[in-house]
């Protein structure tokens, strides 16, 4: 989602917002929710969050590898260089 350009706290409002539409709609439309059915929609909107916070987790975790390896990398061709200029002189 962050690469799609939405902020955390932004998606998390949004889903309390489809709570909020939901059961709005609910009232105008004059359909009952039940307390076990709205405890239900508020469960899957938190498992969308938690989801949500758990992928945002995994990618700072696969950033921080990502800046390790560039960092392996950097030593290996800085290496390379040495070597080649070891073999050139």
């Amino acid at each position: 989602m962050q690469e799609e350009g939405y902020r955390v706290d932004q998606v998390v409002h949004d889903y309390g917002d489809v709570c909020q539409a939901v059961t709005e709609l609910a009232r105008e439309r004059r359909v009952p929710i039940t307390v076990d059915e709205f405890q239900i929609l508020n469960r899957m909107l938190d498992n969308a969050i938690a989801e949500l916070n758990g992928q945002i987790e995994m990618n700072r975790y696969n950033t921080h590898l990502r800046r390790q390896l560039l960092g392996v990398y950097a030593e290996k061709q800085q290496t390379l260089r040495e070597v080649m200029k070891g073999v050139t002189s």
